[in-house]
C-alpha cells in the first residue's frame, strides 16, 4: 500500500494477517490470490536452480537464434561474413572456414565439413560437451570454478588451435 505524504509516496508495510500461526502468516506478501491464504513455501536451492537455468539458458536461446538466423541468410543469399583476419595478412586462422563448416554439418555432410575446417571438425564436439558439463555444474551446483586439469586442458587447446594455424598456412 503506497500513503502520499507530501511530495513523496511512503511505502506502508503489509501487517500480518490475525488469527494464523505464526508458520502461516504471510510475511513476504507471497499470496497468489486476495483471500486465498499463504503461497506454497519455496525452496532456496529450487529457486536457486531456476535462476541458474534461466541466466544460462537465455544467452544460449540468443546464440542459436542468431545462428539460425545467419544460415538463412547464407542459404537466401549465399554472402558468408569473411575473415578480417585473412582480408588483413592473406593468411588463413584457425578458425577459417567455420562458416562453410557450420553449413556443411547442418547438411550432414561430414567431407565438406573436414574441408573447411579439419580442427573445428575435431574440436567442437569435444567443446560442446566440455560446456554442457559446465552448465551442468553451474546450474545443479553453482560452481563456476575452473579446476586445475581443466585450465590445463583449455590452454592445450589454445596451442593447439595456433598450431594448426601455422601449419594450414605452411603446408
Amino acid at each position: 500500500m503506497i500513503r502520499w505524504t507530501g511530495d513523496a509516496p511512503e511505502m506502508i508495510p503489509r501487517r500480518p494477517k490475525k488469527g494464523l500461526p505464526e508458520s502461516m502468516k504471510d510475511t513476504e506478501n507471497k499470496t497468489a490470490l486476495p483471500g486465498t491464504g499463504p503461497a506454497p513455501a519455496e525452496d532456496p536451492r529450487e529457486a536457486s536452480v531456476r535462476g541458474r537455468f534461466r541466466k544460462t539458458a537465455r544467452p544460449v536461446f540468443f546464440l542459436l537464434l542468431a545462428g539460425a538466423l545467419y544460415a538463412v541468410f547464407i542459404s537466401v543469399t549465399g554472402l558468408y561474413v569473411p575473415c578480417p583476419f585473412r582480408l588483413v595478412t592473406g593468411l588463413y586462422c584457425p578458425g577459417c572456414g567455420i562458416s562453410h563448416y557450420c553449413t556443411a554439418m547442418l547438411r550432414l555432410d561430414f567431407s565438406a565439413a573436414w574441408a573447411a575446417n579439419p580442427f573445428l571438425f575435431i574440436v567442437l564436439p569435444l567443446l560442446f560437451l566440455y560446456l554442457l558439463y559446465k552448465a551442468y555444474r553451474y546450474i545443479a551446483k553453482g560452481d563456476r570454478t575452473y579446476k586445475k586439469p581443466e585450465t590445463v586442458g583449455l590452454w592445450l587447446l589454445i596451442a593447439a588451435a595456433v598450431v594448426f594455424g601455422v601449419l594450414r598456412n605452411v603446408l
